[in-house]
């Protein structure tokens, strides 16, 4: 049998970065004439085309639609003097009349003063909803002088969240995906747990598959950007006013790239490269989770509730994969029936690490497990970043949604010798 308590320290590390390649690459990346403006505006004040000779003839009609702006349904947590609509565009920009339009859903913040246009935003992911994010932080993630000079839209691309989403498994099957484990599970060798876990993912890509139908194939990002400059013509700007914060900087740089002479003030906040391999994406994760837990342990020292016996980094870090090895040997249960695996305990320290007011609950679930061998922490960590609550209902779309569009953003890598040196890389 492997030996499975080598090198802790550096499987521990891998095994972060690990967990972030598997939520990435899902597997089911393997199964997934000139303008004629008649009455379409072509323009603003200030000469600047809102269409012009790039936009298909097939396309139009969807330049000509005009937002209707409503008061948001109660399912929507929102001040009551936002504003919510639905607009469409087409599924496949480069043939927008041959399939079904998708549906693009909507949140504004009016501006509190004589708006001068509109200021679009996307938090991340990919994934997050912007609706969401202007729902519930626009009045004070933006400034008093944005708030007062700008209507502030988020909107959910194409595949999240109340726009045409991607659907994979409901409530139960993602549960089965994210905290299954198999039969004969604690005599596994990790060669078959990667085996099985191979297996999950791929059926896990076909049902994406079969519940979303073609419009699996067109989530990709450049489509996005497409979408947003529909958006932006449709509330009559001519030139793009954007704030985008971590992956939505993908968006917005593509946006660039497409169509410079529509730029106007653009904001990217945690920029990330979309040109960069996502082998080389995820080593870099690597290297910024691992510095993050050595940032924590070493805070951790620092108070009298830490958890651990050691008192160096590396020590307490052994700590933690022997709790891996250990529940992946007794497969403990939770008190909703759910099985702890080293699974779980990676991404509850993953997730800790996107934040540091995290840590001292990250602490509290290690210090839980010490004493008294409960895993619940463990369990409500990782279902904060999944978007699980206390009911076992998956609140929005963003992992299927996350995989999908990473998949048709970066080119599949099969070569077995670019796989083996990637992992070589991990370690």
């Amino acid at each position: 049998m492997t030996d499975r308590t080598a090198r802790p320290r550096a499987r521990f590390l891998a095994a972060l970065a690990a967990g972030t390649a598997a939520v990435i690459a899902l597997s089911g990346c393997t199964l997934i004439e000139e303008l004629t403006a008649t009455g379409v505006d072509e323009g603003g004040d200030d000469g600047m085309v809102l269409v012009d000779e790039s936009t298909a003839p097939d396309a139009l009609g969807f330049f000509e639609q005009e937002i209707d702006w409503q008061a948001c349904d109660a399912s929507l947590t929102a001040p009551e003097d936002y504003e919510c609509a639905t607009v469409q565009a087409p599924m496949d920009w480069s043939a927008p009349g041959e399939r079904d339009p998708i549906d693009l859903f909507l949140v504004k913040r009016p501006a509190d003063g004589a708006s001068q246009g509109t200021l679009f935003t996307n938090p991340g992911g990919p994934g997050a909803s912007g609706a969401d994010f202007v729902a519930m932080s626009a009045d004070y993630f933006f400034s008093a002088d944005l708030r007062e000079n700008y209507d502030i839209v988020g909107w959910d691309p194409r595949g999240v969240g109340r726009s045409s989403a991607v659907e994979c498994r409901d409530d139960e099957g993602m549960d089965d995906y994210f905290y299954g484990v198999p039969d004969g599970a604690d005599s596994m060798t990790p060669e078959e747990w990667n085996e099985w876990g191979v297996e999950q993912a791929i059926a896990f890509g076909r049902d994406c598959a079969m519940n979303t139908g073609e419009l699996l194939g067109f989530v990709d990002t450049a489509s996005t950007v497409q979408d947003l400059d529909l958006l932006r013509a449709l509330v009559g700007d001519t030139k793009l006013a954007y704030f985008g914060l971590s992956y939505g900087t993908d968006i917005g740089a593509q946006y660039i790239d497409r169509y410079p002479e529509r730029v106007g003030r653009i904001v990217l906040d945690g920029a990330t490269d979309p040109t960069v391999p996502m082998f080389d994406v995820v080593i870099d994760q690597q290297q910024k989770f691992g510095d993050a837990t050595r940032n924590y342990l070493r805070d951790c020292f620092s108070s009298a509730d830490c958890p651990y016996r050691s008192t160096d980094v590396d020590g307490a870090i052994a700590e933690m994969q022997a709790v891996m090895d250990e529940v992946d040997r007794t497969l403990p249960k939770n008190h909703d029936g759910r099985v702890l695996t080293s699974g779980v305990v990676q991404m509850a320290i993953t997730v800790s690490m996107y934040d540091s007011s995290s840590w001292q609950y990250l602490s509290m679930a290690f210090a839980d497990w010490f004493d008294s061998a409960d895993p619940q922490l463990f369990f409500l960590l990782s279902d904060s970043y999944y978007g699980r609550d206390m009911d076992g209902h998956y609140d929005s779309n963003m992992f299927e949604a996350f995989a999908a569009i990473n998949c048709l953003d970066y080119p599949l890598i099969t070569d077995p010798d670019a796989i083996r040196d990637f992992h070589e890389r991990l370690e």
